[in-house]
């Protein structure tokens, strides 16, 4: 698509005069006004949204075209995204040289990495790419390739506010339950399986991965290769070589299974070749393009489970003896309350007994207003009945 608006840039095409476009206009210069000459140099920057890029086109090798980005307060490009592709593809189309971009092995440990620290999320990469070699750059084809970093050749620079965010830490987490002869060793954010026992074809592998909730596994660092490599030594003696995930696509295009970009390689010498699939040695732990209808042990990853977050125990303890605690108080709350209750009865019961009146001897307690305000009523002889009652008692 690109190639085509370059060939009609410029043209003049007749259209209906009601279609919408954009214009230009053109405005007299005032006479009187002087121009001042054009400041603009001819390597300046092109900005693209929060960066700016510029096009050095003096061969050098890729630690000279580095140098002379760095010297401008820039580096080598990272291509994040297929519209950074676009646009750095139109400013150099032009020229029809490969470019130097920032992307290397040999300054990152190996793995292919932007030297401004992004980590790869979008390739670009050619046919049977990449390879082995530490440097990267843009073909006049457009695509990505990897060749000796002491090649010549002109180079993209990148000045750019956007930081590069930092690699998250490695996650926790636990391994599936291993079952029979299939046993999961964790290794940093995943679990592996090596099977050394059975051989499948390429295809059969995948999907016995996949049952087992896994894909053939990926290689994304010599840290990852190391490991594997590390286990397999272990199990040469069963198996020589194991099935991983990478394999070409019909565009002539590797790709991990996983989905995972390729930022690492490890190719044997020689290596790739027209084969699609590809096994790892399990001496060497190099990799080796092969049909995919031959019978391999392969290797399979998946991620770590991360299980919910476990309530500390002595939380749960604190927990039950606040609740005890609180049960405690309310009963004794309760106790002091009923105390309080028949301690007032009881205060005010013996209020009640003091301020009674009570009646003296040779007087009636019969409250009957008829008797005590009867006129003829006689006198009570309280000491005969007195009398009657001990003659009572004693009969």
């Amino acid at each position: 698509m690109v190639a085509s608006t370059l060939k009609i840039k410029g043209l003049w095409k007749v259209e209906d005069c009601g279609a919408k476009r954009s214009f230009v206009c053109k405005k007299n210069v005032d006479s009187q006004i002087v121009v001042p000459p054009t400041t603009v140099s001819p390597k300046t920057f092109h900005k693209a949204g929060n960066d700016s890029y510029k096009l050095m086109a003096q061969k050098m090798r890729w630690d000279e075209a580095r140098r002379q980005c760095q010297a401008d307060d820039a580096d080598l490009a990272s291509i994040l995204n297929p519209v950074v592709q676009a646009f750095i593809t139109l400013h150099i189309s032009t020229n029809k040289e490969p470019v130097w971009i920032g992307l290397n092995s040999n300054v990152t440990g190996g793995r292919f990495k932007w030297v401004d620290n992004w980590l790869l999320s979008y390739t670009n990469w050619g046919k049977n790419e990449p390879k082995n070699n530490g440097c990267v750059y843009i073909d006049v084809d457009h695509t990505w390739k990897t060749t000796q970093c002491s090649n010549t050749y002109h180079s993209v620079c990148k000045s750019s506010t956007d930081l590069a965010p930092t690699e998250p830490p490695q996650l926790p987490g636990i391994c599936p339950e291993s079952k029979k002869q299939r046993s999961w060793i964790p290794f940093r954010g995943h679990c592996y399986s090596f099977l050394s026992s059975v051989v499948h074809n390429w295809a059969h592998a995948s999907v016995e991965c996949l049952k087992m909730g896994a894909s053939l596994a990926s290689i994304q660092d010599p840290v990852e290769g190391a490991f594997i490599h590390k286990n397999l030594e272990l199990l040469q003696d069963e198996a020589k070589s194991f099935w991983i995930g990478l394999y070409k696509s019909h565009d002539d295009e590797w790709m991990w299974i996983d989905n995972s970009v390729i930022d690492y390689t490890n190719w044997k010498t020689g290596m790739p070749n027209s084969d699609s699939c590809v096994n790892i040695d399990s001496d060497s732990g190099k990799w080796s393009t092969i049909s995919c209808s031959r019978y391999r042990s392969y290797i399979c990853k998946t991620p770590k489970v991360i299980p919910p977050t476990a309530k500390p125990q002595f939380v749960v303890q604190t927990v039950k003896e606040a609740s005890s605690h609180g049960s405690a108080g309310i009963t004794v709350a309760i106790v002091l309350i009923v105390i309080a209750i028949i301690g007032l009865a009881t205060f005010l019961l013996f209020r009640k007994r003091i301020w009674l009146p009570m009646p003296t001897l040779g007087e009636s307690t019969f409250d009957n207003k008829l008797y005590f305000n009867n006129p003829n009523r006689g006198s009570l002889d309280t000491k005969g009945l007195v009398v009657n009652i001990e003659q009572n008692e004693q009969a």
